[in-house]
């Protein structure tokens, strides 16, 4: 299968947040001080979604990667 890119889903925000915990705690590109959890992503997901988009790149059913829109 080859790789996709589809609207986010509230099941994928365990892999967003894995993905994005990595720039909050080795790097200076975030203002956030802890890795904010799955919950936190699915209420950005939940709230964003709304006016714009969030997405996910997704390979052999696998979240590789995330984008949203603000």
């Amino acid at each position: 299968m080859s790789p996709s890119i589809r609207p986010a889903t509230p099941s994928d925000t365990p892999a967003i947040a894995a993905i994005y915990a990595p720039f909050v705690t080795d790097s200076a590109v975030s203002f956030e001080f802890e890795p904010p959890g799955a919950d936190v992503f699915a209420t950005r997901i939940e709230r964003g979604q709304l006016h714009y988009p969030w997405l996910v790149a997704e390979d052999d059913g696998e979240v590789v990667g995330y984008g949203n829109a603000s």
